[in-house]
C-alpha cells in the first residue's frame, strides 16, 4: 500500500493546512509517512523542469552527433583530396580554374550528403511515427521542423566540404607533381 501523492483541493494557506492533514493521515495510518506539502504549481514546475533539462540534454546530443558527422565528412572529403592530389593539380595545370576544381569538390560533398538525406528521411519518417504510437500528443510528422532540420543538415555539410574543397582548389601544379 503506497502512495505518491494525494491532491486536496483547499482554499486556505499550505501552513494552515499542512498540521490538519498530518494529523488526519496519522489516525488512518499511523506508519504512513507525509514527506512534504506543497502548492500543485509546485509539482508542476518541478516535473517541468525535468522536462526541460531533458530536451536540453537531448539538443546537446543532437549538436554532438552533428559535430561528429561533420567531422566525418571533413576527414573523408581531405582523405579523398589527398589522395587526388595528382589528377587535381594535373588539371589544374592543364588550365582548369580554380572554382572549376572547387565545384567538382562541392559536387562530391553534395552528393554524399544527399545520398545521406535519402537514406535518412524515411528513417526519420518511421521513427516519428514509432513515437507517435508510444507518446501522448507527438505528430507524426511537421513539415515545417522537417524542412529545417534537412536544410541544417545539409548547410553544416557544405560547410564542412568546403574547407577541404578550398585547399583543393589552392593547390600548386608543381607541387603536386613533385608529390607524386
Amino acid at each position: 500500500m503506497y502512495m505518491r501523492n494525494i491532491i486536496l483541493h483547499t482554499s486556505v494557506s499550505i501552513p494552515d493546512v499542512e498540521k490538519q492533514v498530518r494529523r488526519v493521515l496519522g489516525q488512518i495510518n499511523p506508519d504512513l509517512p507525509v514527506i512534504d506539502i506543497f502548492p500543485f504549481a509546485q509539482q508542476v514546475q518541478r516535473h517541468l523542469d525535468q522536462q526541460q533539462m531533458i530536451a536540453q540534454l537531448m539538443s546537446i546530443f543532437g549538436l554532438l552527433a552533428l559535430t561528429l558527422a561533420n567531422v566525418g565528412l571533413y576527414g573523408v572529403t581531405s582523405y579523398g583530396i589527398e589522395r587526388r592530389t595528382s589528377e587535381i593539380g594535373i588539371r589544374i595545370a592543364l588550365g582548369a580554374d580554380r572554382a572549376r576544381v572547387l565545384g567538382m569538390v562541392m559536387r562530391a560533398v553534395a552528393l554524399q550528403s544527399g545520398l545521406g538525406l535519402i537514406i535518412g528521411t524515411p528513417l526519420t519518417v518511421a521513427a516519428g511515427h514509432l513515437l507517435a504510437n508510444k507518446l501522448d500528443g507527438v505528430n507524426t510528422f511537421n513539415w515545417a521542423v522537417f524542412a529545417i532540420a534537412m536544410l541544417g543538415l545539409a548547410l553544416s555539410a557544405l560547410i564542412a566540404g568546403f574547407l577541404p574543397a578550398r585547399r583543393a582548389a589552392n593547390i600548386e601544379p608543381m607541387k603536386a607533381l613533385r608529390a607524386e
